[in-house]
């Protein structure tokens, strides 16, 4: 019997080379050595791999849509030195399974091993479409119960870039995908699901990975120590994109029946030692862990881009959603709605970190029976916020934001023009400074926070110092350096069809700031003058915020001799002249402009203002008609015949009014001789 050893990173194969490379028998049995361009083909499956695959010498091995494989216990599919193209299509997915049966969830029995790419293994590249145009492929593909060795991943790569698409990657041990030393790699539209492992990773595991895109996955129900859903470690310049990472170490019964989260650290995502990470436009919901960091928990990092993601609904002993550490970092646009935590700061909380930018987040409905309900920071340096919400969140104490441990230079708004607000509130005080006093008073000083530009939701100095607890309260700690934000507001209305454009646009101004305000008018209108707090007859104006203002701005149509709109005339498709105002174009014996005042449609004769229906019951006159919707409508009625007749009002409709309507006037004399008419205005 011949036996090889090859080594490749940390793997190492023994493979038994028992019969030749890519032959098969009746049961479509394979194994071994391949080191000739080989072909599993469709009619060919399924296959079982009786022994390991080993693909060396620059060989390809592809396996062809539909195809299906069946490892024995133990075996796996190595790509040493060639290439793998496991190219499905959607409904035709190439099947990675094991031959045998009853594998646990939990445990590594009666599975197969994994597949694997080494240094050697080709990487995939890609057209300037990104297309992948050659290398190693999975694509269309289910790996599934895969994990019966000790080698981490279903599939795993080593100092390897293959291309991972459109897989589902689910039930296996020892986590679902791993990577080390992969630089440029693409993992897209996969789903990741139902994967555990006892260390770190259940879904996605990477270290040392370099220029790596993770995209439009769902990474959903898996388990691990550490990093249930992502774990990635000594990682740099990787896009995390548009990924839904939900319900990863959530909740599991234990043996008396009790609920309990079995992940420590990182229930979505666990980052440690990374720099210039982009974690953008995720959905990161549901994650649990029994330590911190339910979504996210970032470790000793550099230059993390968060945002416009979602966490939500996730839940930690503390930092329900996520905590990080990452210097130089900016979160900016992320919403943190709904987490949860048993006793520390159930939103964000940020531990040991510098040069931080907080930017128009959401920070909402965070709940924690202790301290801290949207965010924490402890021992931080140079934090800068504007422009964030905090509101309805629920804590001990510090329902929007606890600042504590050797904090310095914390400034919870940097801008009254988008300032910070911290409304809403259960609990108060909801900004704790637990800092310890420096003794100093400068906004700036040591252990004090700057919030002299948040808006508080009130302008009442007394109503804002109950909503902080520092010095005042506690001569021990520092101090939260507030002003009752006095800014003006700008309310703007048009009256007619246009808009007003404000420079610089927003709700609130400084005393005494410029702005300018011009009106644009709709096609067919024109701009006429303003109004409310301002008077001004042409289309710019250029004022200063003196206080709350509200300027209105009025637009007219043009309009016909006869009175009728020109945007009227245009939406039924007619010509903007007097001439189309005076045509009949349904011919229903009414002109245009008249229609108009009826609010009827003037290119159907059966939208009409008239009499449908007169009759008497019991002294009572029984009138119907029909109409347009937006005109106000008259009955009126005459006495006795005459060539000018006196007409009396009976009932007024206004509008908006039904097309058809019908009206009892109880105070009418049954006559043949009494006149009764519709007529509307507009």
């Amino acid at each position: 019997m011949n036996r090889c050893t090859i080594w490749a990173g940390a793997l190492q194969v023994a493979t038994a080379l028992l019969f030749p490379a890519g032959s098969s028998f009746a049961q479509s049995m394979v194994g071994g050595v391949i080191d000739t361009d080989t072909i599993w083909t469709t009619n060919g499956s399924p296959y079982t791999v009786d022994q390991s695959v080993l693909v060396i010498n620059g060989a390809t091995l592809t396996v062809e849509p539909g195809v299906t494989l069946k490892f024995n216990p133990l075996t796996s599919l190595f790509v040493n030195d060639g290439t793998l193209r496991a190219m499905g299509t959607p409904d035709q997915r190439i099947v990675f399974t094991t031959s045998g049966s009853g594998v646990s969830p939990f445990s590594a029995s009666n599975r197969w091993g994994y597949v694997a790419f080494s240094d050697l293994a080709e990487d995939a590249a890609f057209d300037a479409n990104g297309s992948p145009t050659s290398g190693c492929i999975l694509a269309h593909a289910v790996i599934e119960y895969a994990g019966g060795t000790t080698i981490q991943g279903a599939v795993h790569a080593e100092d390897s870039s293959p291309y991972i698409v459109d897989c589902l990657v689910h039930s296996n041990y020892h986590g679902g995908v791993f990577l080390r030393d992969a630089h440029g790699i693409r993992i897209l539209g996969n789903s990741i699901a139902d994967n555990s492992t006892p260390i770190s990773g259940g879904g996605l595991h990477a270290i040392d990975v370099d220029d790596a895109l993770i995209q439009s996955n769902l990474v959903t129900r898996n388990h691990a120590r550490e990093g249930s859903g992502l774990y990635m470690n000594s990682c740099s310049r990787v896009r995390i994109e548009a990924n839904r990472i939900v319900a990863n170490a959530q909740l599991t019964v234990s043996t008396n029946g009790v609920l309990y989260p079995i992940g420590y650290e990182g229930g979505g995502m666990w980052l440690g030692s990374c720099g210039s990470f982009e974690v953008s436009s995720n959905t990161i919901s549901s994650n649990a862990v029994k330590l911190t960091g339910g979504g996210l928990f970032m470790k000793r990092g550099e230059a993390l881009d968060l945002h416009n993601n979602q966490f939500i609904s996730n839940q930690a002993r503390t930092a329900g959603a996520i905590k990080f550490t990452a210097n130089n970092s900016v979160l900016a646009g992320n919403t943190i709605l709904s987490n949860a935590a048993t006793i520390g700061v159930a939103g964000i909380q940020i531990v040991g970190a510098s040069n931080v930018g907080m930017t128009n987040n959401v920070l909402a409905l965070n709940t924690t029976p202790g301290g801290g309900g949207a965010l924490e920071m402890s021992s931080c340096q140079t934090i800068r916020m504007t422009g964030n919400l905090i509101s309805n969140n629920v804590a001990a104490t510090g329902a929007g934001i606890s600042v504590s441990g050797s904090s310095q230079d914390i400034v919870l708004s940097t801008s009254r023009i988008d300032p910070t607000f911290i409304v809403a509130h259960t609990n108060l005080p909801i900004i704790r400074n637990d800092c310890p006093f420096a003794f100093t008073v400068a906004p700036d000083g040591a252990s004090n926070v700057d919030g002299r530009r948040v808006w508080w939701g009130t302008r009442d100095s007394e109503q804002i110092d109950d909503l902080v607890h520092d010095f005042f309260d506690d001569a021990g700690k520092g101090i939260v350096v507030i002003d009752p934000h006095i800014t003006f507001g700008l309310t703007l209305q048009t009256n007619g069809s246009g808009s007003i454009g404000a420079v610089p646009d927003k709700p609130f101004y400084e005393p005494d700031e410029p702005f300018e305000l011009c009106a644009t008018s709709s096609d067919h209108w024109y701009f006429s003058h303003w109004g409310g707090d301002i008077a001004a007859t042409t289309t710019c104006y250029a004022g200063q915020a003196s206080g709350d203002l509200v300027i209105s701005v009025d637009f007219e149509a043009f309009s016909t001799q006869q009175g009728t709109p020109h945007w009227w005339l245009a939406s039924h498709g007619m010509d903007t002249n007097d001439q189309a105002a005076a045509l009949d174009p349904d011919e229903d014996s009414q002109a245009t402009w008249r229609e108009y005042i009826a609010d009827t449609n003037p290119t159907n004769a059966l939208s009409v203002l008239a009499l449908t229906g007169l009759s008497f019951s019991n002294d009572s006159q029984i009138v119907s008609w029909k109409g347009g919707a937006m005109a106000t409508q008259y009955l009126e009625t005459a006495d006795v015949p005459a060539s000018d007749p006196t007409w009396h009002p009976v009932y007024t409709n206004h509008p908006p009014t039904t097309e058809i309507v019908t009206y009892t006037n109880g105070s009418a004399a049954s006559s043949t001789g009494a006149l009764t008419r519709i007529r509307a205005a507009r």
